[in-house]
């Protein structure tokens, strides 16, 4: 039997199984990759629908899995994320005056995300994107969050710019951004003092406290001030997940390629796709307080140094020509003396 033959067998069930409940096959859009064709079960009235990628209990029913054992299985699934969409009142989630206390960011990378960044309201980063979520707390033993649509701005009768700044000033106030440095990261998680950590005291983490999706704390105001004045001047930022970035001094011992090459070997071997942020290396200039790319940092330097000539030969030509404009009014000043 088919995935798709499957799944309308199973919807088919469900909706004799599970009666007062809207039972569809669709494809589900998710953020990061995390898209499927499953089941979706929305109980009537409700502002939220049960959502369930029935891959896994496909592969089992061609290995040969009792159907109605699985059937029992999807039941008790589709029971389970619904008791979550019983404890969400309609009314708070459409009160913006209530969401906006609750709202909280996450920086996805576009790619990949192109379909589903044209549903929601979002900020661009270079070739990031910063997302929204409404925070629903701890429920079924984990946090539960809900993505905030452009259908649902629409509905708060608020523009995408205040949207932006209520969910950084919420987010920052819930989870403030930490900075540390490896060192003292490392030492936290081993129980030790920093000083009992070795080799990488040049490079910092950033974050939030629950350490999940800790990456948007890098479009928190005052955040890359505060990172420039740990770190000392200018750096680089390594996206290490959507949970964190890496950040290092710029200080012309490493090329961005050399870093890219890292960053593209980790999200490769250590980073789950769902968590995969960027393949790019950013750059953040204290000076001139630009974040951008490291490629365009490496341009703009460039065309600055080709720039600097130029500039040099500029106020010589003016030196020269200044210089002829006073000989030249000298004279002047002595042929009318000695016309008198």
């Amino acid at each position: 039997m088919e995935y798709r033959e499957f799944l309308n067998k199973v919807k088919s069930d469900l909706e004799a199984v599970m009666p007062g409940n809207e039972v569809t096959v669709r494809n589900i859009q998710k953020l990061q990759g995390m898209s499927y064709y499953g089941i979706s079960v929305k109980p009537e009235g409700s502002i939220a629908a049960a959502s369930l990628n029935l891959e896994s209990f496909h592969r089992r029913f061609e290995r040969g899995q009792d159907y109605r054992q699985l059937l029992d299985g999807i039941v008790n699934a589709v029971r389970e994320a619904l008791v979550l969409d019983k404890q969400i009142s309609i009314d708070n989630i459409k009160d913006y005056d209530q969401v906006k206390e609750r709202l909280t960011v996450q920086l996805v990378g576009r790619e990949g995300n192109e379909d589903r960044l044209l549903t929601i309201p979002h900020h661009d980063m270079e070739d990031m994107s910063l997302v929204y979520h409404i925070d629903l707390g701890q429920m079924g033993g984990g946090t539960a969050s809900m993505l905030v649509t452009n259908e649902m701005l629409h509905g708060y009768g608020i523009s995408a710019e205040q949207l932006h700044r209520d969910a950084l000033k919420a987010a920052q106030e819930r989870q403030p951004f930490i900075i540390q440095s490896m060192d003292e990261m490392l030492a936290e998680l081993m129980g030790t003092e920093p000083t009992e950590v070795s080799g990488t005291p040049d490079l910092f983490v950033a974050t939030n406290p629950e350490k999940k999706n800790g990456a948007g704390v890098i479009a928190y105001p005052g955040f890359m001030e505060a990172a420039a004045e740990k770190i000392k001047g200018n750096f680089f930022i390594l996206p290490s997940s959507i949970h964190e970035v890496i950040m290092l001094p710029e200080n012309g011992t490493m090329a961005y390629q050399k870093l890219e090459e890292i960053v593209a070997n980790v999200n490769g071997t250590q980073v789950l796709p769902e968590d995969q942020l960027s393949g790019n290396v950013y750059h953040y200039d204290c000076h001139e307080r630009v974040f951008e790319l490291a490629a365009k940092f490496v341009a703009r330097a460039r065309r600055k140094e080709e720039e600097r000539p130029s500039v040099l030969i500029s106020l010589e030509e003016y030196k020269a020509k200044s210089g002829s404009r006073k000989s030249g009014l000298s004279v002047s000043r002595n042929e009318s003396a000695l016309s008198m």
